[in-house]
């Protein structure tokens, strides 16, 4: 046995305190110079956001020894309970194939039921987190708590390092605590124990282990400790895999840790055939039964988790395994970027997936897989691609077969099928055809403007147009307004909504005039000239509170 750090500080806080939220419920304080336990209940008072306690709960002399405290300095904030490290001996300890970091200090209770802070029956502990190189496992050994000692394996996926030690949350190096006062030391400590850690390391797996760059946290208020043993314990399960950064921990949250229905694999799969010789990018691989190719291994070494999950995802939608390939180019074409793939909600969502999965095996199926990927690469937005979808299987079966049978082009999937959905939903009946729906007729600088003669006809209109008119056809049966096309070559790019006026028969106001995605007509030049010649040819009004077009100065209706 041979010590190869050594740290002792004999206090870390000078107050633990636990502070008063309410009127009715005191502060609870423990003093650490003259290990006294008290409670007081302080004045309240508002600071614009709330009440507080007042001013004086930072700074008081202790009932004890007369000491004056300022809670603003050396002071561990508790919630309703917690262990509270008061002192701090740490080590590091060469034991020949085992490493151990121990941490030896003295501890308060802050106990939630009485509200009080105070010394425990067995208040003097030790710590020991232990690598063992044999076995390649990590072991917590917690000492002087009971008459033997109490050992667990700690195991480490990305998100976080189980069965850690509670007490690691408590040594930081904020200004907070005393730990603050050895910055030097702790960056010594982390030296160190990499050093060593990594050299053994090295000679039990047969190469050079790339260290980390990992150290003690002198900014973290979670634990100064936390990030270098949770990579070390990483580290020597998997020696050859990416060191645990923030980036790593969100894939493997988004996109890894969630996993299919019914699935049973996961890190500890992969990890077991690491400790056995296999590199992660084969672990990955052999656990999750990828396809063992160069353009796989490449992928998995830049980003192993997210690729992980999506080449899954790729192979549930695509047989062969070019266009698997393909699709997972296009998600990595855009990884750089803030592109519409990214924010896919497809790899962590089981029921889109499952609902997109089955329409585009149907797809595959009727086009070929071609086709299929084509229709994902080329979609507007992830939304058209769930959209189509959900809506393809709310058609009876007959209206499906007719979708197929119409062979139509792929690009248009989406605007078909939304057709026909809404077309079974609403029954297509004659409408707008009064006198006064025909007034509102004209032909102007070549744009025809008509209103629309058919419920179907306002669907179509809305799916053309990207846009929710086809709501509005309950008002147009009751006369309460009126919907009227503008076509240029028979094909429609803009509607406008035409209101009577105090109750009269005829349409003469404007409420809206929209052109494609609810934009207004005065975002196109021709189209708005020729709105307002027919405006004003017509007689019509448009209130001031209506911005969709935009008249000469001037020409305001």
């Amino acid at each position: 046995m041979k010590v190869l750090f050594n740290l002792q500080v004999q206090r870390l806080y000078d107050l633990v305190r636990r502070n008063q939220v309410s009127p009715f419920n005191p502060a609870s304080y423990y003093h650490v110079p003259c290990e006294h336990s008290f409670a007081n209940l302080w004045p309240m008072e508002s600071n614009g956001f709330g009440i507080v306690p007042c001013r004086e709960s930072d700074e008081f002399y202790c009932p004890k020894c007369g000491e004056r405290i300022n809670a603003k300095g050396f002071t561990a904030e508790v919630g309703y309970s917690a262990t509270v490290p008061l002192s701090l001996d740490l080590s590091i300890i060469d034991r020949g194939d085992k490493l151990d970091v121990q941490f030896e200090y003295d501890t308060v209770y802050a106990d939630g039921d009485n509200g009080m802070i105070y010394k425990g029956y067995k208040s003097h502990v030790i710590d020991v987190i232990r690598f063992d190189f044999k076995q390649r496992k990590t072991f917590i050994i917690l000492k002087k708590r009971s008459r033997s000692d109490v050992v667990e394996e700690a195991t480490a996926s990305p998100r976080r390092l189980s069965n850690s030690l509670l007490s690691l949350a408590w040594f930081v190096a904020t200004p907070d605590c005393r730990l603050h006062n050895h910055q030097d030391e702790l960056k010594r400590f982390a030296k160190v124990l990499k050093e060593v850690f990594f050299e053994k390391l090295s000679k039990v797996v047969g190469y050079k282990v790339k260290r980390i760059r990992q150290g003690v946290q002198v900014s973290n208020n979670y634990g100064a400790f936390d990030n270098l043993l949770h990579n070390l314990v990483w580290k020597l399960q998997a020696p050859d895999a990416p060191a645990i950064n923030d980036s790593l921990k969100q894939d493997y949250d988004d996109y890894y840790n969630h996993k299919f229905p019914n699935e049973t694999l996961g890190m500890d799969n992969v990890l077991e055939l690491t400790i056995k010789g296999d590199s992660f990018v084969k672990a990955l691989i052999k656990a999750h039964n990828l396809p063992d190719a160069r353009w796989v291994r490449r992928l998995l070494h830049d980003r192993p988790f997210f690729y992980t999950k999506i080449i899954k995802v790729m192979a549930t939608l695509f047989k062969n395994k070019d266009y698997q390939k393909a699709m997972v180019d296009v998600v990595k074409d855009n990884a750089d970027n803030t592109s519409y793939i990214q924010s896919w909600p497809l790899w962590r969502d089981d029921r889109d997936l499952s609902v997109i999965r089955k329409f585009v095996n149907i797809l595959s199926h009727q086009y070929g897989e071609r086709q299929a990927f084509l229709f994902i690469r080329n979609a507007p937005s992830y939304h058209d691609i769930r959209d189509t979808a959900s809506m393809y299987f709310e058609l009876s079966r007959s209206r499906r077969k007719e979708v197929w049978a119409s062979r139509i082009q792929v690009r248009n999937l989406h605007d078909t099928i939304s057709r026909t959905q809404k077309f079974d939903k609403v029954e297509d009946e004659i409408v707008q055809q009064r006198k006064a729906h025909r007034a509102l007729a004209d032909m102007v600088n070549g744009y025809r403007f008509m209103a629309i003669g058919s419920t179907h006809g306002i669907i179509d209109m809305g799916i053309q147009l990207n846009n929710c008119v086809s709501s509005y056809i309950k008002k147009v049966k009751a006369e309460t307004c009126a919907i009227v096309g503008v076509y240029k070559c028979n094909e429609p790019v803009a509607c406008i909504e035409v209101n009577p006026k105090n109750d009269a028969d005829d349409f003469v106001e404007i409420h809206q005039a929209k052109l494609k995605n609810n934009r207004g007509v005065y975002e196109d030049h021709d189209i708005n000239g020729a709105v307002t010649q027919w405006v004003a040819s017509h007689g019509l009004c448009v209130p001031a509170y209506v911005r969709d077009i935009q008249f000469a100065k001037g020409g305001a209706m």
